[in-house]
Parts: structure tokens; C-alpha cells; sequence
């Protein structure tokens, strides 16, 4: 597990680097609202998350499947909006 890493064009927030070719590695970008943010905010901000691991390719030099997740959170609530990509 790499924690506040450097990789592609920006930092991270965790990486579970996969030691097995057969399992996917895992990205997670959290990204925290407002407690008085709205739902359709809160969905938005675990897009901008997932949009930031894409844009900023934090999967650059990882081979095989990667899941990535944003993840928003706002005060108990949780939203998280996830993809896949096979490299």
C-alpha cells in the first residue's frame, strides 16, 4: 500500500499497489464538502474526484486492471463513484 504518492501528473490519496497480476490495483482521491452540501453537490464532488485520478493519470506506469474510486464525504455521509480502466 502506498499512501500520498507521487504518480503521474499529481499526488494521490491511496494506492493498493496489487502484488498479484490476477487482482486489480486501487486508487482512491477523497475530496470532503460542506456539512450543509446538498446531495446533488455531494455526488458531484465523488465525480470531480474520480475525474482528478483520470485527468492527472494517477494510474500511469500500473499494468493490468486498476479500480478507482472517488470518494466524497460530507460530515457521516459517504458518496463514492467508480470506474475501471485495463491497461
Amino acid at each position: 500500500m502506498y499512501a500520498d504518492g507521487e504518480r503521474g501528473k499529481g499526488y494521490y490519496d491511496i494506492l493498493l499497489k496489487s502484488n498479484s497480476p490476477c487482482d486489480p490495483h486501487i486508487i482512491m482521491e477523497f475530496k470532503k464538502t460542506r456539512s450543509n452540501a446538498s446531495d446533488d453537490t455531494l455526488r458531484k464532488t465523488s465525480e470531480n474526484a474520480l475525474e482528478q485520478i483520470r485527468d492527472r493519470k494517477y494510474f500511469h506506469g500500473l499494468r493490468g486492471d486498476v479500480l478507482m474510486h472517488g470518494i466524497a464525504v460530507r460530515g457521516k455521509d459517504v458518496l463514492v463513484s467508480s470506474d475501471t480502466v485495463s491497461l
